[in-house]
């Protein structure tokens, strides 16, 4: 197609449905710049006033709220300038980033960069959300039109209380809604820009740039999946949350299946990003940490901070998301002033140290010197001195040496001596012994008779072990009783506190083990695997390993098939199940044992769980940790185990054996895992996932109890 006469194409920067961005050069001024076109002609009837256009019209109103970005010169945000109408085109010039998108950035390096790239881009784009959402108003804001108050202390400026910043703030910002990793540049110079807010229209309806419609649906907030018109703050934070996680993990969270179609590609995104916990950024950047560096071993790399900020960008309910980009960018930069400053702290710490040693050895010299002074003049009586010492000490030892000849030459009654000391000892371990035996014989007439039976006695309060072909496991009885359940000052769906009352039961000491699932279904954890991730890694294998890649209902076949195979080991009326939420955080905090803990065990983690500090990116052996008060092991950390209940809020009334409500979408999972923080590992922390999940974090425990 010819090109504009007042310009010269350089390049062809990119294409979408309604829209185009070319690089070129103005003929007349010579400057560089990026220009976005829109393929569709405006005048469209012959004498038709192009400017009356609507089309234009709505171009021109889109413009004019993203101009306003300009007006602060942000240095991460793509400016644009006048839109203009040119041989019957809309377009607009756009400055030019020489660079590349993060996207194609990150694919060049393999899908992994260096953390401290990571963190950058993080503190540069959230700089550029902060001013979309909040900051943009002081550079926008007009004393007539807004109606503003001049300053009582200072005329030349205008009077901005909290309400009036508030209003300010809600009439100018600008919510980007189409955040994705294909709309952040990386500059030459590794520096990012934010561009693309969405010039691209049709008629009334904005089309987002993007690869597919209605948005990069891999990053889309879970709430515009059921409502593509909601325009917020929190959901420009879950778009940004994708791309951090990304960036650093080096691939999205919820990839788009090729394999199926689009339809059915976006159902199952949706499910997603509404219902599903996002993999552990840890264990998917080292998978393709080892993938560039072959044979080389990954250590975790990057501040636990910044996994905590991706994590809370990309929560499912918008409200516990960071308010909006000045938020996030805040948090940001504490983290980052925070890390930069503990170096400087150390060798601040160091130097201090170093000048008090460096005083006290001055000091001591000083001491020295003194003593030395003195010396010199005492030298003469010193040696003196010495010399008579060392004589007396030579008289001394001649004299004890004399006597010590002529005590050996004398011993009287020696040979009688001896006997009578032999004979003192006789009579002394005499007595001893018919003590000991006279009251060994009054002990052991107080001992009661053994019952003959005493092995057969069926009491709950013991711990019960059962075999599956040779695979032993034990259940540890829990004495039932009343508690709170629940964290006030933990996660929304932890409160309130309410209070239940559980019935006896038995809990599994371990995690269901990788050979006792396999004795009962006659599946290993390969298979397990390959349901779900055909040649994928593996999260710790062995006999005695967490049973991990088992959905809720594969548990529940599990608990079935193990009660049909040990029946004839079952106590009367017992059966084997997964826990209800009641009795695992029961269990969890101690039972009747409790010593009110944040872990369970402990207030230590380390001590008592696997978690993402010291797990190693995997699984680990059952029984490695202390125990709880119950002997329980590993309720925090190794594995999310799966209860009986579908998730729901709690309510505050009292309950006795709750069992969850009777339907839902989502099943409750228990305790954190090994690819947790050390909050997710918290013993009142829920997690929730549908049924049908299978995950390399998620396992489960057993529970018997009466039917």
């Amino acid at each position: 197609m010819p090109f504009l006469k007042e310009y010269t194409m350089l390049d062809e920067l990119g294409s979408g449905g309604f829209a185009t961005v070319y690089k070129v050069r103005h003929n007349e001024l010579g400057y560089i710049r990026a220009v976005r076109m829109l393929k569709e002609n405006i005048a469209t009837k012959e004498g038709e006033d192009p400017q009356k256009n609507p089309t234009y019209q709505k171009f021109l109103r889109e413009c004019k709220v993203l101009l306003r970005l300009g007006n602060g010169n942000h240095p991460n945000i793509v400016h644009i300038y006048q839109p203009r109408l040119l041989e019957n085109k809309a377009l607009v010039e756009m400055d030019y980033v020489d660079g590349q998108d993060i996207l194609h950035y990150l694919k060049q390096n393999q899908n992994f960069v260096p953390a401290d790239e990571v963190i950058r881009m993080a503190l540069q784009m959230s700089s550029a959300l902060a001013y979309c959402h909040e900051d943009i108003y002081r550079f926008c804001m007009d004393r007539d039109a807004d109606k503003l108050k001049d300053d009582p202390n200072d005329g030349s400026k205008v009077f901005v209380d909290d309400q009036t910043r508030k209003r300010l703030i809600e009439k100018y910002k600008v919510i980007h809604n189409d955040i994705h990793s294909g709309n952040i540049m990386r500059r030459e110079d590794g520096n990012f820009v934010l561009l693309d807010f969405g010039l691209a229209i049709n008629g009334d309806e904005v089309v987002r740039s993007s690869r597919r419609r209605n948005g990069a649906p891999e990053f889309k907030a879970p709430e515009k999946w059921t409502d593509e018109s909601i325009l917020t703050e929190q959901s420009d934070i879950y778009s940004f949350g994708v791309v951090l996680y990304q960036y650093l993990a080096g691939r999205v969270p919820f990839p788009y299946n090729t394999g199926v179609s689009s339809h059915m590609a976006e159902f199952q995104l949706a499910e997603a990003h509404q219902k599903e916990l996002p993999p552990s950024i840890e264990t998917v950047r080292k998978v393709f940490f080892e993938k560039k560096f072959e044979g080389q071993k990954y250590n975790k790399d990057y501040p636990q901070w910044l996994e905590d900020v991706i994590m809370k960008c990309l929560l499912k309910n918008p409200v516990e998301r960071f308010r909006n980009g000045k938020e996030i960018y805040d948090t940001v930069k504490k983290c980052v002033e925070q890390m930069h400053a503990e170096p400087l702290q150390k060798m601040k710490n160091e130097c201090d140290r170093l000048h008090t040693e460096l005083d006290a050895l001055r000091k001591h010299a000083n001491e020295l010197e003194s003593i030395n002074e003195q010396l010199n003049h005492k030298e003469v009586d010193e040696v003196e001195h010495l010399k008579q010492e060392l004589t007396q000490t030579k008289n001394d030892r001649e004299r004890l040496e004399k006597r010590v000849h002529q005590l050996e030459k004398v011993k009287p009654n020696g040979g009688k001596n001896k006997w009578i000391a032999y004979s003192l000892l006789l009579v002394v371990f005499t007595c001893v012994g018919l003590v000991w035996y006279s009251l060994s014989d009054k002990t052991k007439s107080h001992v009661e008779p053994k019952s003959s039976n005493t092995a057969n006695v069926d009491s709950l309060q013991q711990t019960r072990s059962f075999a599956v072909n040779g695979v032993l496991f034990k259940m540890i009885f829990v004495k039932g009783g009343t508690f709170k359940m629940g964290c006030d000052s933990g996660g929304e769906d932890e409160r309130p506190l309410n209070s239940v009352t559980v019935s006896d039961f038995y809990m599994g000491e371990f995690e269901v083990t990788q050979s006792l699932w396999q004795e009962v279904m006659g599946t290993n954890i390969y298979q397990q695997r390959d349901k779900e991730y055909t040649g994928g890694p593996m999260f710790g294998v062995g006999s005695n390993y967490p049973m991990y890649y088992v959905s809720h209902t594969e548990a529940e076949e599990f608990c079935e098939q193990l009660n049909q195979q040990v029946r004839n080991q079952l106590p009367s009326g017992y059966f084997f199940t997964l826990p209800t939420e009641a009795q695992w955080e029961y269990a969890a905090k101690g039972g009747d044992k409790s010593k009110s803990y944040t872990y369970s065990g402990g207030n230590h983690l380390s001590d008592v769980g696997w978690y993402d500090n010291n797990s190693s990116a995997s699984t680990n052996t059952v029984g490695l940790k202390v125990p709880n008060e119950l002997g329980l092991y590993d309720m925090s950390g190794n594995v999310w185990e799966w209860c009986a209940d579908w998730y729901e809020s709690y309510s505050s009334s009292e309950k006795k054996d709750p069992m969850g409500p009777s339907s839902g979408l989502y099943r409750v999972l228990r305790g954190g895992s090994w690819g947790s923080s050390a909050s997710g590992c918290r013993i009142t922390r829920r997690g929730y996932l549908s049924p049908n999940s299978r995950y390399n974090y998620g396992g489960f425990r057993l529970v018997l109890a009466r039917r």
